[in-house]
């Protein structure tokens, strides 16, 4: 048998990670494994998720050590071995929004999010990686928060935990009959929402989602500028869908996509409207209120306008493309910015930050594909 070398990780969240390698794989199935393989379904799939949040509350109880609460939602912290859980609200396929946990170490400031396959190839090989679990966790919970909802979040997490089982299974097979690379062509697939993915698909489609929108996730309030920004986003990752994925999976991402700006739209409505009481008396004339409701201006309300810049932006595909929606975007931001405050002597340098704002922006979405 020749040794096997994993390959770069698909799934990696950010791209200036280095490439992982480990040789010298030999395996060994067992008499026990082999039977499993050869009636997958009596394989028992335990809930890990589950078992090791309970583990680290039974750990925190019996050392005394106060829960400690994140921003984005319940956080439990194992102090004795750094360990910390915490759960956060994401948006699913449908839209619906729902609780998703992650965990990552309060020492190290490992988060357990990358190199996915290599991990899975260790497992496979019969290497302990002491932090398999967080991995594994990790890796359920970033597949979910692309491609679960609120309503079948038990079904699609079990499916998806059945799905790496058997990715594993399927490299064991693939080091025991000698390939170089047991990551390379798997065939391992998963069936989520009535679409049929290979398992490496659905890993590489979800990071390049979570990685695209991160800066969005974590806003609250946004200008026309952020809209810009979310078409730049919604294009990296459809133009990725149509040149790599079949039709039905390039539809099903458009969808997901729709949803995910219906759920950025409501969220940053339901947040003006949170505000009103304290921005309704900044309102001074009929101009700024088109653009910015209760003169709250932090916060794009005027939907013609910010859709129409979230489409012209969707559509970038090359460089020439984003020439051509800046030059677009020049055209149709002055009423907002003189809206804003903003004097008129002003625009030409405001616009050209723009630009370059969301030049740069555009970069470091396109690297996400390489």
């Amino acid at each position: 048998m020749g040794t096997a070398a994993i390959s770069n990780n698909l799934t990696q969240v950010n791209p200036s990670e280095g490439k992982r390698d480990t040789v010298g794989y030999k395996y060994h199935p067992t008499d026990e494994e082999k039977a499993r393989n050869a009636n997958y379904d009596t394989y028992e799939m335990i809930d890990i998720v589950d078992k090791l949040k309970n583990q680290i509350k039974d750990r925190i109880a019996n050392l005394d050590v106060p829960n400690i609460l994140d921003v984005k939602g319940k956080s439990i912290t194992d102090a004795q071995n750094n360990l910390r859980f915490s759960e956060r609200t994401v948006v699913g396929r449908d839209g619906s929004t729902f609780q998703i946990g992650y965990y990552s170490n309060s020492k190290t400031g490992e988060k357990y999010r990358s190199g996915y396959l290599d991990i899975l190839a260790e497992k496979a090989t019969g290497i302990n990686n002491s932090s398999y679990v967080e991995y594994f966790s990790n890796m359920t919970s970033d597949i979910m928060s692309v491609f679960g909802t609120a309503a079948t979040y038990k079904e699609d997490m079990g499916t998806v935990q059945r799905a790496i089982f058997s990715a594993i299974d399927e490299m064991k097979e693939n080091i025991a009959n000698g390939k170089e690379n047991p990551i390379e062509n798997l065939k391992t697939a998963v069936t989520i929402g009535g679409v049929e993915w290979n398992f490496k698909d659905i890993l590489n489609i979800s990071a390049l989602m979570i990685n695209s929108f991160d800066g969005i996730d974590r806003t609250i309030t946004m200008d026309y500028i952020e809209y810009a920004k979310m078409g730049l986003s919604i294009g990296n990752v459809q133009n990725f869908a149509d040149k790599n994925l079949n039709k039905e999976q390039s539809d099903m991402v458009k969808s997901i996509l729709k949803s995910r700006a219906d759920y950025y739209d409501r969220r940053i409505d339901e947040e003006a409207e949170r505000s009103r009481d304290k921005w309704i008396h900044a309102v001074s004339s009929e101009q700024r209120k088109k653009y910015y409701k209760y003169g709250y201006y932090v916060s794009a309300t005027n939907e013609e306008l910010r859709n129409s810049i979230r489409d012209i932006f969707a559509s970038v595909g090359k460089s020439s493309d984003l020439a051509e929606a800046l030059s677009r975007y020049n055209q149709l931001m002055p009423p907002a910015l003189k809206a804003s405050g903003i004097s008129e002597s002003s625009f030409a340098q405001v616009l050209k930050n723009d630009a370059k704002t969301l030049s740069s922006y555009y970069s470091a979405l396109f690297l996400l594909q390489k």
